[in-house]
């Protein structure tokens, strides 16, 4: 039976191979038929394993829809969602919304039978029915979508496991001499590494490492000794997240890096000054942390409302599901973060804080429906309640980057 499946006997998604479930489904849309893997055989497809749970494929919904309109003489997409008590009610709201006519199919059994590290999983499969590369949302490029369509290998294999702390520590810190005192290793990562982004910049037993980080993150953890802060940090509203180069141009890399660094011995060395000194001497880039008016969007109660928020006092709750927020008896924060959380961009640097100016110190209630991902929706239905969002300015600290060479960032 699925159900006595361990995670060890899942059969994992392997380049080269054909997509191990070949079990029918159901296609809910746009008609219901009985299908299989087997049956998008004339095209190619672009297979997408999703979840309730994830935000980044409803984000994705509409980029995914134009691109099967657009490229539907080659490329076949498919939607196989994870089945729970949830998920296909909240899908439905996107697709009247956005008017999708996306394929779409709700199964549990292909999950418990196929082995992925998270959701969404995007599994490219060519013409032959063979897998030709497993990423997440953010290989989803017109340059990696043209080269899968000609045939062409994409620059990405399989999505690795994330190893715990200790174990993807001894792989970036081999000792291979007992007379170091210590060491330090600078690169460019790739999926096939291990994933690891801890918060803070810190020896743990003589060792630190982190892999899978934008080049700011780096620069993060060297100037404020911690590689990301969001709503709720000390940081959030303090200290802009984003380098900016001299000029106020904003500092972007493509790739994503690992540091590591070890000692040994009694005397720690000082990890933030390490990693500058790493970052300068193979960027190129002095930082200079400076004062500077930046933007934030100010979270405000209009003051004939902040009555109707208040709780009638009953268990707290906590809920939301991409298209509503139900919120019983808790801090208007938790609010706050939801709108944070729903605005993160990620990959394109270009979040701006949320800041708490509503002055309300009781506990609240709050209740309505939005398509979430969608800002205006969202902060138009915020409003409907009486909370206003606004985009104000104040000052911060900036890290501003200035080359002291030229150079050009990889």
């Amino acid at each position: 039976m699925a159900s006595g499946y361990t995670y060890a006997q899942k059969m994992p998604l392997v380049v080269g191979e054909p997509f191990p479930y070949q079990e029918s489904f159901i296609v809910s849309y746009p008609e219901r038929q009985v299908k299989s893997i087997e049956n998008y055989k004339d095209k190619h497809l672009l297979l997408v394993l999703f979840g309730s749970e994830c935000i980044q494929n409803f984000k994705y919904l509409p980029t995914l829809d134009s691109l099967s309109k657009n490229k539907k003489d080659q490329l076949n997409v498919l939607h196989i969602g994870r089945k729970d008590h949830k998920i296909e009610e909240m899908y439905y709201k996107y697709q009247r919304y956005f008017n999708l006519q996306l394929e779409v199919t709700f199964d549990s059994l292909c999950f418990l039978k196929v082995k992925v590290y998270g959701l969404p999983t995007y599994v490219w499969i060519g013409k032959d029915g063979k897998i030709k590369g497993v990423s997440a949302p953010s290989e989803l490029t017109s340059e990696n979508v043209s080269r899968f369509l000609s045939g062409k290998p994409l620059p990405f294999g399989s999505i690795t496991e994330g190893l715990s702390y200790n174990t993807s520590s001894e792989l970036f810190n081999k000792k291979t001499d007992s007379n170091y005192l210590f060491r330090t290793k600078l690169g460019i990562w790739n999926n096939t590494m291990p994933y690891n982004y801890p918060a803070k910049l810190a020896f743990d037993s003589s060792n630190f490492h982190v892999s899978g980080v934008f080049l700011e993150g780096l620069y993060r953890y060297a100037y404020f000794g911690t590689g990301f802060w969001d709503h709720g940090d000390s940081l959030n509203g303090k200290v802009w997240l984003y380098p900016l180069l001299k000029g106020d141009s904003v500092f972007f890399s493509q790739n994503k890096y690992y540091f590591s660094a070890s000692y040994a011995g009694s005397n720690q060395p000082d990890l933030k000054s390490l990693l500058k000194s790493n970052l300068e001497d193979y960027f190129g880039y002095t930082g200079e942390i400076v004062r500077k008016s930046m933007p934030y969007y100010s979270v405000t109660v209009m003051p004939d409302k902040i009555e109707t928020l208040r709780t009638k006092g009953e268990k707290k709750v906590w809920r939301n599901n991409h298209a509503r927020i139900y919120l019983r008896n808790v801090p208007i924060d938790l609010l706050i973060e939801r709108i944070a959380y729903y605005n993160y961009t990620g990959d394109s640097r270009e979040d701006i804080p949320f800041i708490n100016e509503t002055g309300v110190n009781f506990n609240v209630d709050v209740s309505f429906e939005a398509i979430l991902t969608v800002r205006d929706e969202f902060f138009a239905a915020l409003k409907e309640i009486g909370i206003i969002v606004e985009l104000k300015s104040r000052i911060m600290d900036v890290l501003i980057l200035t080359p002291k060479k030229s150079i050009a960032i990889q």
